[in-house]
């Protein structure tokens, strides 16, 4: 399946405006974030590649949890959370999503901030929410 094709299928969009002169690697992994991709050059050609993105921040995570001195079996998963903010649809105006949601039971004390350009629809926010927890 091409990278569009799995867009599609999801229902990944990216709306976003470029206000400012940006380089043109940096506009293409800005437009490429919410699908989870990268852009790469082969040669002289550009390729999109998602799989680099997911690598990246499973090492990136490691990383982290390595530096803040604590192993996997000492890390309270429970009261982690990550949210994400992105510019709604229906509002046009900031709003925020959770994953995992707060509950009557578990509340989160340590929400991790990730702001991504281009989504608006709550439902692609929440599914990249739910990426960036599980990395």
């Amino acid at each position: 399946m091409s990278h569009a094709a799995g867009c599609d299928a999801r229902g990944d969009t990216f709306d976003y405006r470029f206000t400012t002169a940006v380089a043109v690697p940096d506009a293409l992994n800005k437009i490429l974030a919410p699908s989870r991709a990268q852009h790469f050059w082969l040669g002289d050609t550009v390729s999109i590649d998602a799989r680099r993105v997911a690598r990246r921040a499973d090492h990136t995570a490691d990383r982290s949890r390595d530096r803040a001195g604590f192993d996997a079996g000492q890390f309270d998963h429970a009261r982690r959370a990550v949210v994400v903010e992105y510019v709604d649809e229906s509002t046009w105006r900031p709003a925020q999503v959770q994953y995992p949601p707060d509950s009557d039971t578990v509340k989160s004390v340590n929400a991790e901030a990730k702001r991504v350009d281009g989504i608006v629809n709550r439902d692609q926010a929440f599914r990249e929410c739910a990426f960036y927890y599980q990395q």
